[in-house]
C-alpha cells in the first residue's frame, strides 16, 4: 500500500515537479498530503498520463512543488480537479 506523504516530504522528494494525489487531504491553500499516483516535470505530460489512467469521475489533486507565483496569490490559482 502506498504511503501517505506530508507536503514537506513531497516537496523534498519531488522538487519543482507536478505531483498528482489521490486519497488526499488539503492542508492550507496549496499544501496537500496524500498518496502520490504520478509525478512529472511537465504539466502536460502529467495530465496526459492521468487522462489515460484515472477513471472518469476520479478525484485527483494536482500540485506543483516549486514556486509559480507569489504566495499571496495562491488561493486564486489552485483548484481540485475531477478527471472526466
Amino acid at each position: 500500500m502506498p504511503a501517505i506523504l506530508s507536503w514537506e516530504e513531497v516537496v523534498a522528494r519531488y522538487p519543482n515537479e507536478w505531483v498528482a494525489f489521490t486519497d488526499y487531504e488539503l492542508v492550507g491553500p496549496r499544501a496537500v498530503q496524500g498518496t502520490i499516483i504520478a509525478h512529472e516535470n511537465n504539466k502536460k505530460s502529467l495530465y496526459q498520463f492521468l487522462s489515460q489512467t484515472v477513471p472518469p469521475g476520479g478525484n485527483v489533486a494536482v500540485r506543483y512543488t516549486g514556486q509559480l507565483i507569489k504566495e499571496d496569490a495562491l488561493p486564486m490559482l489552485w483548484v481540485n480537479s475531477t478527471i472526466s
